[in-house]
């Protein structure tokens, strides 16, 4: 799924990155499976078990919206979205995050800290703000789980030894390894994933300029843009 010419009718692609498209599927819930397969695969390598604790997950994006659905559907207590854009967090609320924080108007920490009663077990980065990484290590419980999927700028400055002295371990993942497209195919064709609500933007590929366009200057605030066929 990351080789050049997917804006085709037709593409070549392994066999082992094709998945059969249930029919209970609708096209734009399936454009935003691979996405929440990044998702589940971060989920997977920091255990797998989110049932009964409080997740935080930095970021109303595309991977971060799915991230809420995931973590609400295997059973977290309380998922709290952050990010700063107040529309993307109340497509947040509505996909099934406990609580929202907006950045530009509460102080992240001490309001997560105070919504979680002294941090969450698990915390994940989907934002790739070069702050938040270290507010992350902020309000994560001591013992705590710190989950990487986002990409930066640039290097990132971040306290290691208030890592250490919280006993927090940290994962990376990149893209949606272990298999977590399948699983994702399966939770959507089951209704426990939506991603129709995030696709904002649909063009013919005749349009496909206008769309990259949009992509690249963020003209009407989009969040997953689709070229249809």
């Amino acid at each position: 799924m990351t080789t050049d010419g997917g804006f085709a009718e037709y593409a070549i692609h392994h066999v082992s990155s094709l998945y059969a498209l249930p029919e209970k599927v609708t096209h734009k819930d399936a454009v935003l499976l691979t996405t929440a397969g990044t998702g589940l695969y971060g989920l997977m390598a920091t255990g797998g078990y989110v049932a009964g604790q409080d997740v935080v997950i930095f970021g109303p994006g595309p991977v971060g919206l799915m991230t809420v659905q995931a973590c609400k559907q295997l059973g977290a207590r309380r998922v709290v979205l952050v990010g700063t854009r107040s529309s993307r967090l109340e497509v947040g609320r509505r996909l099934g995050a406990d609580h929202v924080v907006n950045a530009r108007e509460s102080d992240v920490v001490d309001t997560v800290n105070e919504l979680t009663g002294g941090g969450a077990e698990l915390v994940i980065e989907s934002s790739g703000s070069p702050t938040t990484p270290q507010q992350c290590v902020d309000l994560v419980s001591r013992g705590g789980k710190l989950l990487f999927v986002a990409f930066y700028p640039g290097p990132v400055t971040l306290d290691l030894s208030a890592v250490v002295r919280k006993d927090v371990t940290m994962y990376t993942t990149r893209g949606e390894g272990g298999n977590n497209v399948k699983r994702a195919v399966a939770l959507c064709e089951e209704g426990r994933l939506k991603g129709d609500e995030l696709v904002t933007h649909e063009y013919p590929l005749e349009e496909i300029d206008e769309a990259l366009r949009v992509v690249r200057e963020r003209d009407g605030d989009p969040m997953k843009v689709v070229v249809s066929f």
